[in-house]
Formats: structure tokens, sequence, C-alpha cells
């Protein structure tokens, strides 16, 4: 799988699990995984949700741009 748009994909991944009440699990592998390709755990089914939601929005004719500077997250 090739991941593009790596700061959308982890912007967005990050607000997944902040949803879902799990941002400090999700920021806690950030450092333990370093094969994206992998599933498994809380960082890389966030990731990979998030290159989901992402493809499926650009086959849709949607366009995912980040703002320049991006606005930090809490």
């Amino acid at each position: 799988m090739t991941y593009q748009f790596a700061d959308a994909i982890d912007a967005l991944a990050d607000s997944w699990a902040s949803i879902d009440g799990k941002r400090g699990e999700y920021r806690a592998g950030k450092g333990a995984v370093t094969i994206l390709d992998e599933p498994g755990g809380h960082f890389t089914g966030y990731q990979a949700d998030a290159q989901s939601m992402i493809d499926r929005l650009r086959r849709r004719g949607w366009d995912v741009t980040p703002l320049s500077p991006a606005p930090e997250s809490p």
C-alpha cells in the first residue's frame, strides 16, 4: 500500500482516535510502529482507516490538501 499525504493521514487518524477516546493509545503507538503496511494495534488501524477514507474521498472527486501553515492540534 502506498501512503500519500502523510500529514493528512496522521491528522485524520489522530482525530479519529480522539473521537474513539483513544488518542493516548494512538500517540503512544506512533513511536512503537515502524512498518505501516502491517495492520494491528491502535496506530496502524487508525492509519489504515485514515488512508482508506482519503482514498474514498479522492475517488469521489474530493481533494484533500492541508492548510498552510497547519494549525496546532490540541
